[in-house]
């Protein structure tokens, strides 16, 4: 025999020719024993099979996690786009002259936004505020106009 001579069964498992009469299923499996094999070198393929498991106990949560993450995130931008006022009480204790311009301007501003209380001076619009029945007022008395509001 000739040194320079390849057979082939020295020749590599992809340069085997085709062949028609074999088995598709034999040649799936060979072919996939020989993916797993070549794409580690060194280690048997019943560890690598053991480690793909790992590697998708691994990625299933993390995606599931992704995606609650993202319905979550897309349910509270849609709930709370555009938040508005709705029927927030407040005082107001000025002259008849300017409550009619903050009205006016509020209800512009902002239909059905505001319910309106009007007080006869600061201190009563102050003891609202501070007993919980308006959660600002505006108020004109010798320091100027000035809006009063509740606390934290």
């Amino acid at each position: 025999m000739h040194q320079g001579t390849k057979f082939l069964s020295d020749a590599p498992s992809w340069a085997t020719p085709h062949d028609p009469g074999a088995d598709p299923v034999t040649e799936r499996t060979r072919h996939a024993r020989h993916a797993l094999v070549d794409s580690e070198p060194g280690l048997p393929g019943p560890v690598l099979a053991a480690a793909a498991g790992a590697r998708k106990a691994l990625v299933v949560p993390v995606v599931t996690a992704l995606a609650i993450g993202t319905i979550f995130v897309a349910v509270y931008l849609a709930a709370f786009h555009a938040p508005s006022v709705r029927h927030q009480p407040l005082g107001i204790a000025v002259s008849d002259k300017v409550a009619a311009r903050a009205e006016l301007a509020l209800n512009n501003a902002a239909p059905d936004g505001y319910t309106i209380y009007r007080y006869p001076d600061a201190k009563t619009a102050r003891h609202a505020i501070t007993h919980d029945q308006v959660s600002a007022a505006l108020v004109a008395d010798d320091g100027g106009t000035r809006v009063l509001v509740a606390g934290a």
